[in-house]
């Protein structure tokens, strides 16, 4: 007979796996797990191709449901249940999530800029960043090259995270467990370019990334960015990852 721990959701696992355990589990015990914090079952899902992002993060939360990486794809959630409430077809908590930051000047609202404040509520509100992006093209006037720009930025820094900040490891005296967070949400913003829009120079990519960051940090953030630039030309653009970065690793232990 199932238990309620036979229905736990791990999320390191295949999506094609997960779907048949949500399959496999309903109705009794339920296929359960957390989402940003609120527990519920999943009560209907299905597995989709997708590039590998960190599992258990929601990638896209709209009409059609919510799109969570898993160990190998994602999983599009569509009909789920809430502890002690009716089965929803959409999640009902996403309505109580404020719509955005403060509107700031158009002036300079760029793209990076966009991005950098739809990851600080990210991070923040722990809101859903499409419906934060969504939000904010419509209070600030963002040009759509702009609008592309912070999407690209912003998406790519949460599905590439653990892997830019192993790269930010490699560069930064301080670990980036103990950087200020907001400073370190630049900085991810800035190795995502370099590392990742071959379009953009390297030279931009460092100079308006350091425009995101207070007065004090301006200098740090450059200096990591600028060493990260170098690296970058001996081991990125081959698709490995420099001996720089591994052995500035392992000799901080």
């Amino acid at each position: 007979m199932l238990s309620k721990e036979d229905g736990l959701i791990d999320w390191t696992h295949r999506a094609v796996d997960i779907d048949r355990l949500v399959r496999g589990v309903t109705p009794w015990p339920g296929a359960q797990t957390t989402l940003r914090g609120t527990p519920l079952k999943i009560l209907k899902a299905h597995a989709e191709p997708g590039p590998d992002a960190e599992p258990h993060v929601v990638l896209q939360a709209d009409r059609h449901g919510l799109l969570v990486a898993t160990g190998e794809g994602n999983l599009r959630i569509t009909h789920l249940q809430l502890q002690g409430k009716r089965p929803w077809t959409s999640p009902p908590f996403l309505t109580g999530i404020p719509s955005s930051p403060a509107k700031p000047s158009a002036a300079d609202m760029d793209g990076r800029r966009a991005a950098f404040e739809a990851l600080t509520a990210f991070r923040q509100r722990d809101a859903y960043l499409n419906l934060v992006t969504e939000a904010l093209f419509e209070r600030a006037n963002i040009d759509p090259r702009d609008r592309r720009l912070a999407t690209a930025i912003a998406s790519g820094v949460l599905r590439h995270r653990s892997l830019i900040d192993f790269y930010i490891a490699g560069s930064s005296k301080i670990p980036p467990e103990k950087l200020e967070p907001a400073v370190l949400d630049a900085l991810r913003i800035g190795v995502f370019q370099i590392r990742y829009l071959d379009r953009v120079p390297d030279s931009a990519a460092v100079n308006e990334t350091v425009k995101l960051v207070p007065k004090r940090a301006k200098g740090f953030v450059n200096a990591v960015l600028k060493n990260l630039a170098q690296k970058k030309i001996v081991g990125w653009r081959r698709g490995a990852v420099g001996g720089a970065f591994i052995s500035s690793r392992l000799a901080r232990g």
